[in-house]
């Protein structure tokens, strides 16, 4: 109520480590600020701003040992709407620095400071086709640009940065299509398609953002990359589901492509579905090309050379209303999986098992 225009908000401030550690005690000493508020946009919106910033310090392992030291901020501005009917457009705009920096016991070791400024743009919009049948449109820009400074001697104050920053970026869209096609049948297809450019890679620096980590599955420094998958499940008995599907992920160029076929099952054993039993088989076909088939090595197993493409993936599920909630997931997939859009309240999980 002490907040204009409606708005709410919520101010943290945390603190860690005892008088005077961080300095040469071994125990870390730290400091975080958080400012979150949120508002409405007329009748069929709201917004977000979220800010943070952190501090912390650490000796690595008492007096006399090397020192490292982290700060970071970070800021992030979303807005959600429903234009029409049926329709939500959503949109958020991050941006974020962190510098670390590791201070050497040795006087004869340089020490190590690295800068990492990231910036992204999102955007989704959700739209209802009828009955049954939805649609999913994001589109997303990443970047992240690293500075890495270094000082001859044990001080980082005469320290010297490289000319030029390190830039990793990313260029990706997707869209995605569900069908209800009956009470007991749901159809699932997507395509996604990425562009990309990693400078930074297999280089060796201690800082990346989420949103630009290279994956293997888009090999080199630069590239495009394009997927489709699709997913068919049934469900044939009460509490007894079987999906299957087949994800396919390429790189143009004559790069190379990948085939994974995948077939599941879930089981709640009782009527109120609060215990799950999962489980999936994925099997990974390498098509012509020499990079994926590099990117995604196949080791040999007591001799048998396919015995990387197989690949499975068994959970249990536990969540009653007022107990401990238990979840627990075992998978073995010896094979890359391709970025995925990032959005972690899709509840698409299935699509990370497909490909």
């Amino acid at each position: 109520g002490l907040l204009p225009w409606g708005m709410e908000g919520a101010f943290t401030q945390r603190f860690s480590g005892a008088p005077g550690s961080g300095g040469g005690t071994g125990e870390p000493a730290g400091r975080s600020t958080r400012l979150a508020l949120s508002g409405e946009m007329g009748d069929r919106g709201v917004w977000r701003f979220d800010g943070q910033a952190a501090r912390t310090r650490d000796a690595l392992g008492g007096d006399g040992a090397p020192h490292q030291a982290s700060r970071s901020n970070g800021l992030m501005v979303a807005t959600e709407c429903r234009p029409a009917p049926g329709n939500r457009l959503r949109a958020d705009l991050r941006y974020a620095t962190r510098d670390y920096s590791l201070q050497p016991a040795d006087a004869a070791t340089d020490p190590t400071r690295q800068e990492l400024r990231t910036f992204s743009l999102g955007s989704i919009w959700d739209r209802q086709l009828g009955a049954g049948a939805s649609l999913r449109v994001d589109g997303l820009y990443a970047e992240s640009g690293l500075l890495e400074a270094v000082a001859p001697g044990p001080s980082l104050e005469t320290a010297t940065e490289i000319p030029g920053r390190v830039t990793n970026l990313v260029w990706g869209a997707g869209a995605a299509l569900n069908l209800q096609a009956g009470e007991d049948h749901h159809l699932d297809f997507e395509l996604r398609a990425r562009a990309y450019r990693y400078d930074g890679r297999d280089r060796g620096y201690l800082l990346d953002a989420p949103e630009t980590i290279p994956s293997f599955a888009e090999p080199g420094e630069g590239g495009r990359s394009f997927s489709l998958l699709g997913r068919d499940e049934w469900r044939m008995a009460d509490g007894l589901r079987l999906s299957y599907g087949l994800g396919y992920h390429a790189v143009p160029d004559g790069v190379g492509s990948v085939l994974v076929p995948r077939v599941g099952m879930t089981y709640a054993p009782w009527d109120d579905a609060r215990t799950v039993l999962s489980s999936s088989i994925l099997y990974r076909v390498a098509g012509p090309g020499p990079g994926l088939a590099a990117a995604h090595p196949v080791p040999p197993v007591r001799g048998n050379r396919a015995a990387g493409s197989l690949g499975y993936t068994v959970g249990f599920e536990h969540r009653p209303q007022t107990r401990l909630q238990i979840a627990a997931r075992l998978s073995y997939r010896p094979f890359e999986v391709p970025p995925e859009a990032g959005d972690d309240e899709t509840g698409d999980g299935w699509r990370r098992d497909l490909l």
